[in-house]
């Protein structure tokens, strides 16, 4: 598989400090309205979590903080260069992001017929037991990886390798302040409609949630299974 080429290989082949603060403040806008304006990235999930199980409402920063600490954690793990992983290609590390890219497809399934399950619950007794989401979430976030991200550990790799880590990292922030803005946004919701609200519509928000977020993971999955064949090409 060829070396991807993208805007980032503009960068390589310079020195860090040649590379203004500007650029870098760009460069985290562009993870943030990727995150807040394209479908998917977990948002649908997050949303449900925190409207479905009450006790988010207190935990939601350090969870959402923890799904963008595995995320994060996922890029460090595959692109560190350290023992065999320094050996493999840029497109068989590319592939490995793949696989593991369905764990968050997985976990986004799950919550969505869980939602559905619950609404139906709920349809027949006010007081039914409901699941908890926080783990389903937090593995849909994690593992939703960031295309531009690995697009620019791919093209540093082996030329510029530590201005590939810093133009992560100023994406990677501007994707945990979308993760943050939409929390706050949905516990603003949650403060809006009050305790009352949210408890007697819970039913009627998990249908509604559940949909969506099988929508999504659908729409998703349609173009995860679409690539499979130029997948399998290029390893043969």
């Amino acid at each position: 598989m060829p070396a991807p080429v993208s805007v980032y290989t503009r960068f390589l082949g310079v020195t860090l400090e040649d590379v203004p603060l500007v650029t870098y403040c760009h460069l985290a806008l562009l993870g943030f309205l990727m995150v807040l304006l394209a479908p998917g990235y977990g948002k649908s999930t997050l949303a449900a979590w925190m409207m479905h199980n009450p006790a988010s409402s207190r935990r939601w920063p350090g969870e959402v903080f923890r799904a963008w600490v595995t995320k994060f954690g996922l890029l460090v793990i595959v692109f560190c260069n350290l023992f065999f992983l320094s050996r493999v290609p840029s497109g068989t590390l590319a592939l490995y992001i793949f696989i593991l890219q369905h764990i968050s497809v997985a976990a986004a399934v799950a919550s969505g017929v869980l939602l559905l399950r619950d609404a139906r619950r709920l349809a027949r007794t006010f007081d039914a037991q409901l699941a908890d989401l926080r783990l389903l979430m937090i593995l849909t976030l994690g593992f939703q990886t960031i295309l531009p991200a690995q697009i620019a550990l791919m093209s540093a790799r082996g030329v510029n390798t530590p201005l590939g880590w810093y133009i992560v990292i100023a994406q990677m922030a501007g994707v945990l302040l979308a993760f943050m803005l939409v929390g706050g946004l949905v516990a603003a919701l949650r403060s809006l409609l009050g305790e009352e609200r949210c408890r007697a519509w819970r039913g009627d928000m998990a249908l509604f949630n559940g949909i969506v977020t099988l929508c999504v993971t659908g729409f998703l999955l349609y173009h995860m299974v679409s690539a499979y064949p130029r997948i399998f090409a290029a390893l043969h």
